[in-house]
């Protein structure tokens, strides 16, 4: 067993079907891309992200603008007339200031401090939010069972700590497997492609490039046939 559309529903309550089967993939990759691969690992980061998102409903800060929102103009590298409003929080958890928007685009390659917004579309928020788990070492954290240490490291305190505490157990007990990120075939034929299309590109060995692009035509083929199946399911019996 391992994380579906259905678990997602059940670590996160009041998620609809409809956005746990649209979330799911992002949020795959994104905690096998940082190593929030063990049940540890990915109960703590789930009740995490269910807390600060309010069970993945919320990508994005609501602006006031509040009395604490007017304070992010001049902090975190919030130096231009509306940028504290222009890099407020965004994501599961929310990447904010100007400052982070620069550092979390030069680590993930993608244009968020040009195009913040971008920053609240899952694709992009749930890698950002892995990556900031990644930061604050918060893996080694889950691994040793300091789950309050994770809070006070995403929070800066113990705000919410109640309501984190109670997702972590209901996620826990779900199973040890309920959780944990698996990428489908098709995915890993997906992923495989970037891969081998990528490495097509710079290599100069003739035997190497017609491997490549061999396997490059197998997984084409393979990705076809899956979308064909999808399409058109056969029929079922009796």
């Amino acid at each position: 067993m391992s994380l579906t559309a259905s678990t997602l529903q059940r670590a996160m309550p009041g998620l609809s079907a409809d956005r746990a089967n649209l979330y799911l993939p992002f949020l795959r990759k994104a905690m096998i891309e940082r190593g929030i691969t063990t049940p540890k690992r990915a109960a703590a980061f789930l009740a995490q992200l269910g807390h600060e998102s309010g069970s993945l409903v919320f990508f994005e800060e609501i602006w006031g603008p509040t009395a604490a929102q007017l304070t992010y103009q001049g902090r975190m590298g919030n130096n231009s007339p509306g940028d504290g409003k222009r890099y407020k929080g965004r994501g599961p958890i929310q990447l904010t200031g100007r400052n982070n928007y620069r550092l979390f685009s030069k680590l993930l390659g993608l244009p968020l401090e040009a195009k913040p917004e971008t920053a609240a579309k899952p694709g992009v928020g749930f890698r950002t939010a892995a990556l900031f788990w990644q930061r604050i070492d918060a893996n080694r954290l889950a691994d040793a069972g300091n789950f309050r240490e994770i809070t006070q490291r995403i929070n800066g305190g113990q705000n919410g700590a109640p309501d984190r505490e109670r997702r972590h157990a209901a996620i826990l007990a779900l199973g040890p497997k309920a959780v944990l990120p698996e990428l489908t075939r098709e995915e890993k034929w997906r992923e495989e492609l970037r891969k081998r299309r990528a490495q097509l590109k710079t290599e100069v060995v003739p035997s190497t490039r017609s491997f490549l692009m061999r396997r490059i035509d197998e997984l084409k083929r393979a990705l076809r046939r899956a979308r064909r199946r999808r399409a058109h399911p056969p029929a079922p019996i009796g």
